[in-house]
């Protein structure tokens, strides 16, 4: 078993404090790094953080098409969506209202790479809920960025548009070098999701 990261953590200044569930998904995947800039897949363990399975999610992007395919889902984030996910591309998942701002935030995951965190997150989707948000990158057996994982923490209460904040309008993103002591990466390790899809990519 492996225990929350503390805070504040080096690369992560200016980052508001995730929950300790989200601390200790972190922790899971910086295990999973082993000295590399971004953790392979098969490295990753869940057996580190039993009780979060269920809120738990993966998707692997298509090489050549750059589709987005779940390969895991939780119980608590099938439950959220009324369906399960597992096999699902994102346009069967998502709706077309932010469809593409969702795949724009994860292509900048894998291609930068780096760390989405959001606080208070709303998605069409599942708009009874609120959520917490942990979503990080993880390598193919060549090395290269392939997978999202990620970890949702949902909240029913939701009775509003206006009451939580969309996807892209309460989140920091995190770039892996940055983890490191990467000093190029630090004016972009507190900054907010654009809210033009077009400049999510």
């Amino acid at each position: 078993m492996i225990e929350a990261v503390r805070w504040p953590m080096p690369g992560f200044e200016g980052v508001p404090e995730p929950g300790p569930e989200a601390r200790l998904f972190l922790a899971g995947w910086l295990a999973a790094r082993q000295g590399g800039l971004v953790p392979a897949k098969d490295s990753f363990d869940p057996g580190y953080m039993p009780r979060l399975l269920g809120h738990v999610w993966l998707y692997a992007r298509d090489p050549e098409t750059g589709v987005y395919s779940n390969r895991l889902a939780g119980e608590a984030v099938n439950r959220a969506w009324g369906f399960s996910l597992r096999g699902r591309t994102t346009s069967e998942i998502f709706p077309a209202s932010e469809h593409d701002l969702i795949v724009g935030i994860w292509d900048r995951i894998l291609d930068t790479p780096l760390i989405h965190y959001g606080r208070r997150e709303r998605l069409d989707g599942t708009s009874l809920y609120m959520a917490e948000r942990m979503v990080t990158p993880l390598a193919d057996a060549d090395g290269r960025p392939r997978y999202v994982l990620g970890l949702t923490l949902y909240e029913l209460g939701i009775d509003s548009d206006a009451a939580a904040p969309r996807v892209n309008m309460n989140a920091w993103h995190v770039p892996c070098a940055a983890l490191d002591g990467d000093a190029s990466t630090r004016p972009d390790l507190d900054i907010r999701v654009p809210d033009d899809p077009d400049r999510s990519s």
